[in-house]
């Protein structure tokens, strides 16, 4: 885990001990808050897992290596709690090797890393072309203490589609956008991202309509896809698709935060009239169209 170097003692307690943030950004109404772990953080302890030594007191505390790329961004889930207790987790040194770029969850995101550096998260160590090496990780917490866990992965989908829209990818399924169990087939215990991998293309469409809704919502903010299907929404946008719904003249009988089958009739009778695809999806379009009738 990296080569002994003489890092003063007070930056090293410095970094594992605050929480608060060192700097807020905005980026397309995700709110992100920027805890860095600085060039040189060392580990304070010998870690431990399992009863095998995974670093020594003294070792580099991330890889601190420059990113290959990126060239793609890797989905995690990892267990129960908000992104901010992983986040003081990860300071505290109570984290083992996992080294992530972005945490995040039902309110906000947390970055760890530069996107230029490489982080430790798909379990395949730094060889080349790997996961590890080429990969921006982002951590999407679902667990039973994140209150939405429909509105975690509706932010998730929007940062990733944010850093594939900064760093030049096209959005490509399997990828430049993949799962952590895709860079380590071979082991058939590696399950992540447990909650979302029943339903990976629907969240592989989230990261299009929200990379289409940068470009098409006139307040900067991405529009989220939504369908009856869907067992992970988000109410406060369902909520406002019934609103707007409405207020264009088709009764979804009721501002409940529930897609359910009023809500559906409404918006296909509003796609048909609008001559839109009649799917009952609020895509894009759909979202176009409703917010200017």
């Amino acid at each position: 885990m990296g080569n002994v170097i003489n890092t003063p003692a007070a930056q090293v307690r410095q970094a594992s001990q605050l929480t608060a943030p060192d700097g807020i950004r905005q980026e397309h109404g995700l709110t992100i808050k920027e805890k860095l772990i600085p060039d040189g953080c060392l580990w304070l302890k010998d870690d431990r897992l399992g009863g095998r030594v995974w670093a020594r007191k003294g070792d580099l505390y991330k890889a601190q290596q420059p990113i290959c790329g990126p060239k793609s961004i890797t989905i995690h889930n990892p267990g129960a709690g908000q992104a901010e207790v992983f986040v003081r987790a990860t300071l505290n040194q109570n984290m083992h090797s996992a080294r992530v770029h972005y945490y995040v969850d039902d309110r906000e995101g947390w970055q760890m890393l530069r996107e230029d550096e490489a982080g430790w998260h798909a379990g395949d160590g730094m060889k080349r072309g790997g996961g590890n090496a080429t990969s921006l990780a982002i951590e999407i917490c679902m667990g039973r203490l994140v209150h939405d866990g429909a509105k975690a992965e509706q932010n998730g989908a929007l940062l990733c589609a944010l850093l594939l829209r900064r760093q030049g990818l096209l959005l490509v399924d399997g990828i430049t956008v993949r799962t952590h169990k895709s860079w380590t087939p071979q082991d058939k215990s590696k399950q992540c991202p447990i909650a979302i991998l029943p339903h990976w293309p629907n969240f592989i469409e989230k990261v299009r309509v929200a990379l289409e809704g940068m470009e098409q919502s006139g307040n900067g903010v991405p529009l989220p896809l939504l369908r009856r299907d869907d067992k992970m929404l988000p109410s406060d946008d369902v909520s406002r698709l019934q609103t707007l719904l409405l207020a264009a003249g088709f009764d979804p009988k009721g501002i409940d935060g529930r897609f359910g089958p009023n809500t559906d009739a409404a918006l296909r009778a509003f796609q048909k009239a609008r001559g839109l695809v009649v799917d009952g999806i609020a895509g894009a379009k759909t979202w176009g169209a409703v917010l200017t009738a």
